[in-house]
Parts: C-alpha cells; structure tokens; sequence
C-alpha cells in the first residue's frame, strides 16, 4: 500500500484488493490517474518523493512558465482599440521587483458576454518567474499591498495611454503565481514549461516503474504542455488501463 497526500486529503493507493482511501472513506478502483502537474505530485504528493530516473530528469529540464496577471472592468467601450496592444510607455510598471516599459493589453470589446453593454473587459500579463517574490510579500505579510499597488500602478500607466479609461475601472484583480498555485496545485503556479531556443520536444512517462497502478496525466508530460498535451496525456493514461 503507498500512501498519497492528495491536495488536503490522504489517498492510499492499495496494491491487493485495488482502491483507495480518502479522509477515511474506502473507494474502490482498479487504478489512479494523477492529472495533478506531474513536476508537483513527484514531490508533494507522496510520503517520500518518487524517485526514477524520468522523474529525476524532469525536475533537472522543465524550465517553468510563470505569470502575474491583471484582469480589469472598464465602465467604456473600447472597441475602437484593437483587440491585442503592445507599446511602450514612459511610466513604468513595477511588478514584481521588475521595472516594465512595455505592456500587452488584450481588450474584449467586441466579446459579446465578456462585460456588461459598453463595458470592457481588459486583461494583461507579465511573464517572468516571480514566485519567490510573491512568496516572500506573503511572508513578510505586504502580499495584499503589493497587488493593489501593482493594479493602481498598471491603471495609471493604461489611462495615460488611454485617457477615456481615466477613472472609469470599476473592478480588478491582479493573479499571481501563488494563486495558480493555490488554485491548480501546479509547481510554482506554472501553467506550462518554457521550450528554450533549438530545444527539442521532451516527454515522459505516463507510467511509473515503482508503483503498480498508478498513471500520470496532464500538460507537463510534454513539453511545452498545454491543454492539447494535458488531453492526450489523459487518453494515453487510459489506453495503459
């Protein structure tokens, strides 16, 4: 029998009669599909870290993908911007440590249901590994500040590129990779690995060696990843039943 730490439950994996046990309750199965990100279940989801060589591997290669991402509520109608905006700006945005001079905005205007009529939903993203900074805002106990400081800097930067948003955010909220993290329970908040310059495509296995009815499924098992990787990763984990 292994035992396995599953988000905020224990699941025991039971190798002679086949099921598991969550919170106390016996489930019978014949198997377990992780679909958890496999770079985070090698480490936290068993009692011991699983220890193969692909797994191994997997922690030395998959470069992580992160994000801080800010989503706005524009009482405007954009719809005379175009839908995906690069510029530079001479106000900086600071998020995360970093100074910033050049923003993507991806305005929804024409998205019917996306915002109430003339309204307009607003989205950005800043890529950059950040979680040890997040994470020590946490700690240190500014997290709440710093996000709203991040927001109020980013609207600032927006309305002096776009003066009709001056004054008109209604709602925002700024995502970072520990939400994703408390959300998806993915390594670092990642949502998918950085696949570098003349890199080649990696895969693992969806089938551990060391214990017996036990699959893996999910976007990490290929690298990039995302959601095509994390569907056939789940078909293939199936076909193995």
């Amino acid at each position: 029998m292994s035992k396995i730490n599953f988000r905020y439950s224990i699941i025991y994996l039971r190798h002679n009669d086949g099921g598991i046990v969550s919170k106390g309750e016996e489930i019978s199965a014949d198997a377990l599909i992780v679909t958890q990100d496999t770079l985070a279940a090698i480490d936290a989801l068993f009692d011991s870290p699983l220890r193969e060589p692909w797994a191994d591997k997997m922690r030395a290669e998959v470069k992580p993908m992160l994000n801080t991402f800010i989503s706005l509520g524009i009482k405007e109608d954009l719809s005379d911007i175009h839908e995906c905006v690069t510029s530079t700006s001479d106000t900086l945005v600071f998020c995360a440590g970093e100074e910033i001079n050049s923003i993507e905005i991806n305005d929804y205007a024409t998205y019917e249901g996306y915002a109430p009529e003339g309204c307009t939903a607003v989205t950005s993203a800043f890529i950059g590994d950040s979680y040890a900074w997040w994470k020590e805002r946490k700690i240190d106990g500014t997290y709440e500040v710093e996000k709203q400081k991040l927001a109020e800097n980013f609207i600032d930067v927006l309305a002096k590129k776009y003066p009709q948003t001056a004054g008109k955010v209604e709602v925002w909220d700024v995502v970072k990779p520990l939400t994703y993290e408390r959300y998806l329970h993915s390594y670092k908040g990642s949502w998918m690995s950085i696949m570098g310059k003349g890199t080649k495509m990696r895969s693992y296995p969806s089938k551990p060696e060391s214990i017996s009815n036990l699959y893996f499924a999910g976007q990490r098992l290929m690298v990039p990843g995302g959601l095509p990787v994390a569907a056939e990763t789940g078909r293939k984990a199936v076909q193995y039943l």
